[in-house]
């Protein structure tokens, strides 16, 4: 079985906080992979398969000239969580006031962390 992230088109946004410009990418997983991997049962003879996972990978990408905290450029970029967690992710940051980098990356990594 082969793992990939597509991309939610439409959940893709650029924001403007006080310390960076950065971009964020909602990416949903899928697993492909025959028939029979998923359903020992199946008598279909090289049939592939294609089902999602039910997570979702959240991908930040920020313009490092607009940063003013140099530290937050080494900082991890992608955490994968639930549908669930990504959407408060994606609630938070659609708000009136988008949120700085630095604390969009911390809701993102305290969401991956309590993902199940």
């Amino acid at each position: 079985m082969v793992t990939n992230f597509v991309e939610i088109v439409d959940a893709r946004l650029v924001l403007s906080a006080i310390d960076a410009t950065y971009g964020v990418q909602f990416l949903y997983e899928t697993v492909t992979g025959r028939t029979w991997e998923f359903d020992r049962n199946s008598d279909a003879v090289g049939q592939n398969v294609t089902k999602r996972t039910g997570r979702i990978k959240v991908f930040f990408n920020p313009l490092e000239d607009t940063m003013v905290f140099n530290e937050d450029a080494k900082r991890p970029r992608t955490y994968v969580m639930s549908i669930e967690k990504a959407r408060e992710i994606y609630k938070l940051l659609t708000r009136e006031q988008s949120p700085n980098y630095w604390f969009a990356l911390d809701m993102a990594s305290m969401a991956e962390k309590t993902s199940a």
